[in-house]
Protein backbone atom coordinates (compact mmCIF):
# COMPACT_ATOMS: atom_id res chain seq x y z
CA UNK A 1 0.00 0.00 0.00
CA UNK A 2 1.25 3.45 -0.82
CA UNK A 3 0.15 7.00 -1.37
CA UNK A 4 1.55 10.42 -2.12
CA UNK A 5 -0.08 13.55 -0.80
CA UNK A 6 0.62 17.24 -0.81
CA UNK A 7 -0.20 19.65 1.98
CA UNK A 8 -2.58 22.51 1.35
CA UNK A 9 -4.16 25.02 3.72
CA UNK A 10 -1.99 24.18 6.68
CA UNK A 11 -2.07 20.54 7.73
CA UNK A 12 -4.70 19.35 5.28
CA UNK A 13 -3.33 16.58 3.06
CA UNK A 14 -4.66 16.56 -0.50
CA UNK A 15 -3.92 13.74 -2.91
CA UNK A 16 -2.75 14.94 -6.35
CA UNK A 17 -5.11 12.42 -7.96
CA UNK A 18 -7.92 10.13 -6.84
CA UNK A 19 -8.95 6.70 -8.08
CA UNK A 20 -12.40 5.41 -7.08
CA UNK A 21 -14.29 2.17 -7.75
CA UNK A 22 -18.10 2.11 -7.53
CA UNK A 23 -19.87 -0.98 -6.18
CA UNK A 24 -23.58 -1.61 -5.78
CA UNK A 25 -26.64 -3.22 -7.29
CA UNK A 26 -28.10 -0.30 -9.27
CA UNK A 27 -26.25 0.67 -12.47
CA UNK A 28 -28.27 3.88 -12.83
CA UNK A 29 -27.40 5.09 -9.32
CA UNK A 30 -23.73 4.22 -9.72
CA UNK A 31 -23.57 5.96 -13.10
CA UNK A 32 -25.24 9.08 -11.73
CA UNK A 33 -22.88 8.98 -8.76
CA UNK A 34 -19.89 8.80 -11.11
CA UNK A 35 -21.24 11.64 -13.24
CA UNK A 36 -21.86 13.77 -10.15
CA UNK A 37 -18.33 13.20 -8.83
CA UNK A 38 -16.76 13.97 -12.22
CA UNK A 39 -19.19 16.87 -12.81
CA UNK A 40 -19.74 15.63 -16.35
CA UNK A 41 -22.11 13.16 -17.98
CA UNK A 42 -19.53 10.53 -18.85
CA UNK A 43 -21.25 7.32 -17.73
CA UNK A 44 -24.16 5.95 -19.74
CA UNK A 45 -27.14 5.79 -17.36
CA UNK A 46 -29.45 3.96 -19.76
CA UNK A 47 -28.43 0.37 -19.17
CA UNK A 48 -26.00 -1.91 -17.39
CA UNK A 49 -23.07 -3.46 -19.19
CA UNK A 50 -21.28 -6.70 -18.46
CA UNK A 51 -17.84 -5.18 -18.00
CA UNK A 52 -16.26 -2.48 -15.87
CA UNK A 53 -16.21 1.06 -17.31
CA UNK A 54 -13.61 3.75 -16.54
CA UNK A 55 -14.05 7.51 -16.87
CA UNK A 56 -11.77 10.41 -15.93
CA UNK A 57 -12.08 14.15 -15.42
CA UNK A 58 -10.34 17.08 -13.77
CA UNK A 59 -12.12 17.93 -10.50
CA UNK A 60 -11.00 20.86 -8.35
CA UNK A 61 -7.61 20.88 -10.03
CA UNK A 62 -6.80 17.19 -9.70
CA UNK A 63 -7.31 14.14 -11.88
CA UNK A 64 -10.13 11.89 -10.69
CA UNK A 65 -10.65 8.40 -12.11
CA UNK A 66 -13.91 6.53 -11.49
CA UNK A 67 -14.48 2.87 -12.41
CA UNK A 68 -18.07 1.63 -12.50
CA UNK A 69 -18.61 -2.10 -12.01
CA UNK A 70 -21.35 -4.21 -13.50
CA UNK A 71 -24.52 -4.73 -11.46
CA UNK A 72 -23.85 -8.44 -11.75
CA UNK A 73 -20.88 -8.02 -9.41
CA UNK A 74 -23.31 -7.72 -6.48
CA UNK A 75 -26.68 -8.79 -7.86
CA UNK A 76 -25.58 -12.37 -8.49
CA UNK A 77 -22.98 -12.55 -5.73
CA UNK A 78 -24.77 -15.29 -3.81
CA UNK A 79 -25.45 -17.42 -6.90
CA UNK A 80 -21.94 -16.98 -8.31
CA UNK A 81 -19.49 -15.85 -5.59
CA UNK A 82 -16.52 -16.02 -7.96
CA UNK A 83 -18.11 -13.29 -10.08
CA UNK A 84 -17.46 -10.74 -7.33
CA UNK A 85 -13.75 -11.52 -7.23
CA UNK A 86 -13.41 -11.43 -11.02
CA UNK A 87 -15.09 -8.00 -11.14
CA UNK A 88 -12.95 -6.66 -8.30
CA UNK A 89 -9.76 -7.79 -10.01
CA UNK A 90 -10.90 -6.29 -13.32
CA UNK A 91 -11.86 -2.96 -11.74
CA UNK A 92 -8.57 -2.65 -9.83
CA UNK A 93 -6.59 -3.36 -12.99
CA UNK A 94 -8.36 -0.40 -14.66
CA UNK A 95 -7.13 2.20 -12.16
CA UNK A 96 -3.44 1.48 -11.72
CA UNK A 97 -1.41 1.66 -9.58
CA UNK A 98 -4.52 1.03 -7.45
CA UNK A 99 -7.76 2.57 -6.15
CA UNK A 100 -7.81 4.88 -3.15
CA UNK A 101 -11.47 4.17 -2.32
CA UNK A 102 -14.36 1.81 -2.98
CA UNK A 103 -17.84 3.36 -2.79
CA UNK A 104 -20.77 1.08 -1.94
CA UNK A 105 -23.60 3.07 -3.59
CA UNK A 106 -26.97 2.56 -1.89
CA UNK A 107 -30.10 4.53 -2.90
CA UNK A 108 -32.28 5.40 0.08
CA UNK A 109 -35.43 4.21 -1.68
CA UNK A 110 -33.98 0.73 -2.09
CA UNK A 111 -36.10 -2.14 -0.80
CA UNK A 112 -33.23 -4.53 -1.30
CA UNK A 113 -31.63 -5.40 2.00
CA UNK A 114 -29.48 -8.15 3.37
CA UNK A 115 -29.19 -10.22 0.21
CA UNK A 116 -26.86 -7.71 -1.45
CA UNK A 117 -25.79 -5.14 1.12
CA UNK A 118 -24.80 -7.64 3.80
CA UNK A 119 -25.00 -11.33 2.95
CA UNK A 120 -23.23 -10.82 -0.37
CA UNK A 121 -20.44 -8.25 0.03
CA UNK A 122 -19.82 -8.68 3.76
CA UNK A 123 -18.99 -12.34 3.26
CA UNK A 124 -17.28 -12.19 -0.12
CA UNK A 125 -15.16 -9.04 -0.24
CA UNK A 126 -11.57 -9.27 0.92
CA UNK A 127 -10.82 -7.65 4.30
CA UNK A 128 -8.24 -5.38 2.65
CA UNK A 129 -10.97 -3.75 0.56
CA UNK A 130 -13.07 -2.85 3.60
CA UNK A 131 -10.25 -0.61 4.86
CA UNK A 132 -10.85 1.47 1.71
CA UNK A 133 -14.65 1.23 1.64
CA UNK A 134 -17.17 4.02 2.14
CA UNK A 135 -20.97 3.90 1.90
CA UNK A 136 -22.42 6.55 -0.43
CA UNK A 137 -26.16 7.09 0.04
CA UNK A 138 -28.05 8.58 -2.91
CA UNK A 139 -31.61 9.91 -3.33
CA UNK A 140 -31.26 11.60 0.05
CA UNK A 141 -34.11 13.95 -0.82
CA UNK A 142 -36.39 11.05 0.10
CA UNK A 143 -35.49 11.40 3.79
CA UNK A 144 -38.24 14.05 4.12
CA UNK A 145 -37.13 15.66 7.35
CA UNK A 146 -35.46 12.59 8.82
CA UNK A 147 -31.72 12.72 9.35
CA UNK A 148 -29.52 10.20 7.58
CA UNK A 149 -28.35 8.91 10.95
CA UNK A 150 -31.96 8.22 11.98
CA UNK A 151 -32.56 6.36 8.71
CA UNK A 152 -29.46 4.20 9.23
CA UNK A 153 -30.51 3.46 12.82
CA UNK A 154 -33.89 2.15 11.60
CA UNK A 155 -32.31 -0.45 9.31
CA UNK A 156 -30.04 -3.05 10.83
CA UNK A 157 -28.46 -4.04 7.53
CA UNK A 158 -27.40 -0.42 6.92
CA UNK A 159 -25.91 -0.19 10.40
CA UNK A 160 -23.95 -3.35 9.74
CA UNK A 161 -22.65 -2.03 6.43
CA UNK A 162 -21.63 1.35 7.90
CA UNK A 163 -19.86 -0.35 10.81
CA UNK A 164 -18.01 -2.65 8.42
CA UNK A 165 -16.82 0.45 6.54
CA UNK A 166 -15.37 1.97 9.70
CA UNK A 167 -18.37 4.35 10.01
CA UNK A 168 -17.37 6.08 6.77
CA UNK A 169 -20.42 7.24 4.82
CA UNK A 170 -21.63 10.21 2.80
CA UNK A 171 -24.93 11.57 1.46
CA UNK A 172 -24.83 12.50 -2.23
CA UNK A 173 -27.75 14.15 -4.01
CA UNK A 174 -27.19 13.02 -7.59
CA UNK A 175 -30.61 14.22 -8.75
CA UNK A 176 -29.92 17.91 -8.06
CA UNK A 177 -26.63 18.12 -9.93
CA UNK A 178 -26.29 20.41 -12.95
CA UNK A 179 -23.13 19.74 -14.93
CA UNK A 180 -20.63 22.58 -14.74
CA UNK A 181 -21.95 24.04 -11.48
CA UNK A 182 -20.12 23.77 -8.20
CA UNK A 183 -21.57 21.01 -6.03
CA UNK A 184 -20.35 21.47 -2.47
CA UNK A 185 -21.05 17.92 -1.31
CA UNK A 186 -18.62 16.47 -3.90
CA UNK A 187 -15.54 18.32 -2.57
CA UNK A 188 -16.55 17.18 0.91
CA UNK A 189 -16.75 13.58 -0.33
CA UNK A 190 -13.30 13.84 -1.90
CA UNK A 191 -11.91 15.31 1.32
CA UNK A 192 -13.18 12.24 3.15
CA UNK A 193 -11.05 10.12 0.82
CA UNK A 194 -8.04 12.31 1.61
CA UNK A 195 -8.68 11.81 5.32
CA UNK A 196 -9.12 8.05 4.92
CA UNK A 197 -5.87 7.71 2.96
CA UNK A 198 -4.03 9.97 5.42
CA UNK A 199 -5.20 7.60 8.16
CA UNK A 200 -2.99 4.85 6.80
CA UNK A 201 -4.56 2.57 4.17
CA UNK A 202 -3.04 4.34 1.12
CA UNK A 203 -4.32 2.68 -2.03
CA UNK A 204 -4.96 -0.95 -2.92
CA UNK A 205 -2.05 -2.48 -4.82
CA UNK A 206 -2.69 -5.59 -6.89
CA UNK A 207 0.51 -7.28 -5.74
CA UNK A 208 1.26 -10.95 -5.15
CA UNK A 209 0.06 -10.83 -1.53
CA UNK A 210 -3.26 -9.25 -2.47
CA UNK A 211 -3.77 -11.65 -5.39
CA UNK A 212 -3.04 -14.57 -3.08
CA UNK A 213 -5.58 -13.29 -0.54
CA UNK A 214 -8.21 -13.08 -3.29
CA UNK A 215 -7.29 -16.56 -4.52
CA UNK A 216 -7.64 -18.03 -1.00
CA UNK A 217 -11.05 -16.39 -0.66
CA UNK A 218 -12.02 -17.62 -4.12
CA UNK A 219 -11.05 -21.22 -3.38
CA UNK A 220 -12.89 -21.16 -0.05
CA UNK A 221 -16.06 -19.90 -1.72
CA UNK A 222 -15.67 -22.47 -4.50
CA UNK A 223 -15.41 -25.25 -1.93
CA UNK A 224 -18.47 -23.99 -0.05
CA UNK A 225 -20.43 -23.78 -3.31
CA UNK A 226 -19.42 -27.36 -4.12
CA UNK A 227 -20.57 -28.55 -0.69
CA UNK A 228 -23.91 -26.77 -1.17
CA UNK A 229 -24.41 -28.49 -4.52
CA UNK A 230 -23.57 -31.88 -3.00
CA UNK A 231 -26.03 -31.28 -0.15
CA UNK A 232 -28.80 -30.35 -2.58
CA UNK A 233 -28.01 -33.40 -4.73
CA UNK A 234 -28.20 -35.73 -1.72
CA UNK A 235 -31.51 -34.20 -0.67
CA UNK A 236 -32.91 -34.73 -4.16
CA UNK A 237 -31.72 -38.35 -4.25
CA UNK A 238 -33.25 -38.98 -0.82
CA UNK A 239 -36.55 -37.49 -1.95
CA UNK A 240 -36.56 -39.58 -5.14
CA UNK A 241 -35.85 -42.76 -3.17
CA UNK A 242 -38.72 -42.03 -0.80
CA UNK A 243 -41.08 -41.50 -3.71
CA UNK A 244 -40.08 -44.87 -5.18
CA UNK A 245 -40.83 -46.81 -1.97
CA UNK A 246 -44.06 -48.87 -2.51
CA UNK A 247 -46.80 -48.34 0.06
CA UNK A 248 -47.03 -50.95 2.82
CA UNK A 249 -50.21 -52.99 3.18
Amino acid sequence: MASRAKRQNGDQRTLPELRIILLGRDWLEKSQTGNTILDRKLFDTRRDVEMCVRRQSLVDGRQVTVVNTSDRCIQYSMQDPLLVHRNIEASISMCQPGPHAFFMVIPLNSRKGREWTVEGPLKLLNHILWRHMMVVFTQCEKLRGMSLEEHIARHGFLQEMVEKCGHRYHALNTRANTWGNDVTHVPELLRKIDEMVAGGPGYVVMNERFSMAIEVKRMAEKERASLRRMTVQRQRETLRSLLRVPPTI
